[in-house]
């Protein structure tokens, strides 16, 4: 049998990886036992300016002053290897011992360059401090989480500011934890739309700050995996101002159109009722021209009452269209409506209660002392009628001083059965009511808009379909 063929030395055999380390970037060296080398890769020549064939044959000793094949090659250690001119580079290098195997006899050695080790980690480095500094610097509200669990992996200075939660609070604990979400279920919400599409694009939600003050805030996030862990990275802007003021804007735009609306059937009722009450005084001049004692006397005192009923119906068109005479004065509204007020109670029946609440200081009103007694007996009636089975009249006067001016508010209140929004909408057009045939002409609120109006006032009604209405009249305050 024929011995077997010897191996060519600038081969390291039986690796079956001799094609990879013979193009690696990284340096593979094979030494004796006694330091020689027999066999070095091409990177010889990138990483110590030798070719590969000046390497073979040398000591280690000749390319390193300070490698040590006895030491723990298994380390990576940081080793000065020498260029033909002697100029130092600095290696990290790994080595095996592999004597025992026939197939590669000696020790094997990888080197790499350290400094591009060092470059790779600076650019790391660099890139989670750029990232760190972004994050930190990021006008949003920014945040990692664990997609898992809920916890807060880092929060930014925005948040911190926002939430009022600090860094060393957040971190570790979840956005339930911190009772951040307005309702758990909107947390559950948000998870599950990143877990199912990976990102979260403009989402609206309210969250609690540590004040637990309520915000409006719009959510962006997106799904990102870090050693094999999914995490989330939220930005969040807070949009409360804005929301309040597009809803502030939507309510001026909706009093400006209710106010235009309100303005055309008040001029059109206004000349509706001139012309009706003209010829109701003709109706009414007539009647009494007539004889009394005549055979039609019946019928005579029908027609004048009619005409009667006419012009107060006429007088309430012209309080809400804002052209009747108001007899204004200056006078104490709780004082000057507490004859109403006792009285109250036998024109609505004993099933409603009656409630007062005033201030010892409240202020003088400028109005028609007359119509404001109307107003409140007006209103009075049509809480009654929202109370069939019953219920609870509260009055309540107040100062208050707002952008416009200083005013003495009565707000009455009912506990009857509300009013929808379609109909809170009409409530102050005239001959709108929800009230059978014959049982409602339609302008009780309207001549309570109108007269405030008139007097310069505000009203504000606030109702809720099965919970109660109330109605707040601002009058101006008195000048001294």
């Amino acid at each position: 049998m024929g011995s077997k063929p010897s191996k060519p030395k600038n081969h390291i055999s039986g690796t079956g990886l001799q094609t990879i380390i013979d193009i690696s970037s990284d340096l593979f060296l094979r030494i004796d036992p006694d330091g020689t080398i027999n066999y070095a890769n091409e990177a010889t020549q990138k990483l110590l300016g030798r070719k590969s064939t000046d390497v073979i044959g040398l000591n280690i000793t000749d390319i390193s002053r300070d490698f040590d094949p006895k030491g723990k090659g298994y380390e990576e250690q940081s080793i000065i290897f020498l260029t033909p001119q002697d100029e130092e580079r600095q290696l990290e290098v790994r080595w095996g011992d592999f004597n025992n195997n026939p197939d590669v006899k000696g020790t094997i050695v990888r080197a790499r360059n350290a400094s591009r080790r060092r470059e790779l980690e600076q650019e790391q480095k660099y890139g989670r401090d750029l990232f760190a500094a972004a994050f930190q610097a990021n006008n949003a509200m920014c945040s990692i989480t664990d997609i898992e669990s809920g916890k807060f992996l880092d929060v930014n200075e925005a948040w911190v500011n926002t939430l009022g939660h600090s860094r060393e609070e957040a971190i570790g604990q979840s956005s339930l934890d911190l009772k951040i979400w307005d309702t758990p279920e909107t947390r559950n919400m948000v998870i599950a739309t990143m877990k199912a599409e990976g990102r979260l694009q403009n989402f609206e939600a309210e969250i609690n700050t540590k004040s637990g003050e309520t915000l409006i805030v719009s959510i962006n996030g997106v799904t990102i995996s870090v050693g094999g862990l999914q995490h989330t990275y939220f930005s969040s802007t807070n949009i409360t101002e804005e929301r309040k003021n597009a809803a502030s804007l939507q309510e001026s735009e909706a009093r400006l159109r209710q106010a235009q609306k309100m303005d055309a059937v008040g001029q059109l009722t206004g000349g509706i009722a001139h012309d009706f009450n003209n010829l109701l005084s003709v109706i009414l001049g007539n009647t009494e021209l007539m004889d009394a004692d005549s055979e039609h006397a019946d019928q005579i005192s029908a027609i004048s009452r009619a005409a009667i009923r006419g012009a107060e119906l006429t007088q309430n068109l012209l309080a809400f269209s804002r052209t009747q005479a108001l007899k204004t004065d200056s006078f104490r509204l709780d004082e000057q409506l507490q004859p109403m007020l006792a009285i109250l109670p036998r024109t609505l029946g004993e099933e409603i209660s009656v409630e007062t609440q005033t201030v010892p200081d409240l202020w003088d009103c400028h109005a028609d002392q007359g119509q404001a007694e109307n107003v409140l007996l007006n209103l009075a009636i049509n809480a009654r009628d929202a109370m069939p089975s019953g219920g609870v009249l509260k009055v309540v006067y107040a100062n208050k001083t707002d952008t416009d001016g200083e005013f003495i508010t009565m707000t009455i209140s009912d506990t009857g059965t509300g009013m929808s929004d379609t109909v809170l909408e009409r409530a102050l057009e005239p001959f709108y009511t929800t009230k059978d045939v014959g049982e409602g002409t339609g302008l009780g609120l309207s001549m309570v808009y109108g007269f405030v109006e008139q007097s310069g006032g505000k009203l504000d009604i606030q109702s809720e379909f099965g919970a109660g209405t109330s109605v707040v009249i601002s009058l101006p305050r008195a000048k001294a």
